[in-house]
């Protein structure tokens, strides 16, 4: 098995186990989790509005993801990526303000 395989099937595996003990978790509280997961994605994905809202909350969060690879890649741990963000949210809104 190639090692990019191996990595698709961790991953894979990763978000299977996540799913597992939320489920146990939402069993513990007498939810349904079949319920719970489908109001979960209703609640991200159920209209195009929604899709938007998403996306628009995520995006942030995607491209502090990116920053820290970069810097991993380059051999470096940047410690300091949700301070930039939130440095640089403070930068936007005084831009939009001025």
């Amino acid at each position: 098995m190639s090692d990019r395989l191996r990595a698709v099937y961790g991953q894979l595996l990763a978000v299977l186990f996540a799913l597992v003990i939320g489920a146990i978790i939402i069993l513990m509280v007498d939810e349904s989790p079949v319920k719970v997961f489908m109001t979960l994605l209703r609640g991200a994905f159920g209209d195009q509005a929604k899709i938007a809202g998403t996306l628009l909350q995520t995006t942030p969060i995607l491209i502090c993801g990116v920053a820290a690879c970069i810097g991993l890649r380059g051999g470096m741990f940047n410690v300091g990526i949700e301070e930039q963000l939130a440095l640089d949210a403070d930068i936007e809104h005084a831009t939009a303000q001025a």
